[in-house]
């Protein structure tokens, strides 16, 4: 079966490596990750997992076990090791390796916000991210692209309210300071589920805090802050015009 798969891909053929591993054939496990690297896999991260699950089998415990635990792992955690974002994550989805687990977290701080950011989002590690946002000055993710921070606060809006109307914030804030007014349709839609959360949250004061801001240093855009401050009166959100009643209106200019 596992001859099968259609693509030599680390994402696929991990699993292919698990089922070895449950049936003990830990060399064939080995064998078959190594054969397992297409283009754009990482080596480190196929490496690591073979590590982790040929040294242990799950629900086992590590500090029985001490003497088999790889150097690599220790390497890892030294000063000079730089890790990617994916073998981050293969360590902290290792929930079992608990030691490991808690020294993967606090390493992951030193990587790059958007790294930590990706990090925490993959192995679901909502807690430690809604922290670590609520610590940190807003607006360094102003500075982080949409496609790391959008899905981060769709995550953390679940069940931490303060954290993702932060990212929120700081999302309708990089639409508008670019000052690119085809966005600003986004920005609005940011700035009102920002506006929601922190209702949710008991935290209004930091919502009127960044009404002041749009206020003082974005007033002039005009096609922009008349629908902001509908969403500061909380008046209800309009309808978008039908495409037909669009194109009628266009085509009327055009031909006038």
């Amino acid at each position: 079966m596992l001859e099968l798969a259609p693509h030599i891909s680390w994402h696929y053929r991990k699993y292919g490596v698990q089922a070895f591993v449950a049936m003990g054939k830990k060399g064939d496990a080995i064998k078959y990750a190594k054969a397992s690297c297409g283009l754009n896999d990482s080596q480190i991260a196929i490496d690591l997992a073979c590590s982790l699950r040929t040294c242990f089998a799950p629900g086992s415990m590590p500090g029985k076990r001490q003497n088999m635990i790889p150097k690599k792992l220790s390497k890892i955690f030294s000063d000079g090791w730089t890790m990617t974002t994916m073998d981050f994550a293969i360590i902290l989805k290792e929930r079992w390796l608990k030691r490991w687990h808690h020294k993967a977290l606090g390493k992951a701080q030193n990587v790059s916000l958007s790294g930590f950011i990706e990090i925490c989002r993959k192995t679901k590690e909502w807690d430690k991210l809604a922290e670590h946002i609520s610590s940190i000055d807003t607006q360094l993710l102003e500075e982080l692209s949409h496609y790391t921070t959008q899905r981060a606060a769709k995550g953390l809006a679940k069940k931490h309210n303060l954290a993702a109307a932060i990212i929120y914030s700081a999302l309708g804030m990089r639409i508008i300071k670019k000052g690119k007014s085809k966005y600003y349709h986004y920005a609005l839609e940011h700035f009102r589920k920002a506006c929601k959360l922190y209702e949710k949250s008991g935290r209004n004061q930091l919502w009127i805090d960044l009404v002041e801001r749009v206020r003082k240093d974005h007033s002039r855009k005009y096609s922009f802050i008349g629908d902001f401050e509908e969403i500061v009166d909380r008046r209800p959100q309009k309808r978008p015009e039908p495409f037909e009643t669009r194109a009628l209106k266009r085509w009327k200019k055009q031909t006038s």
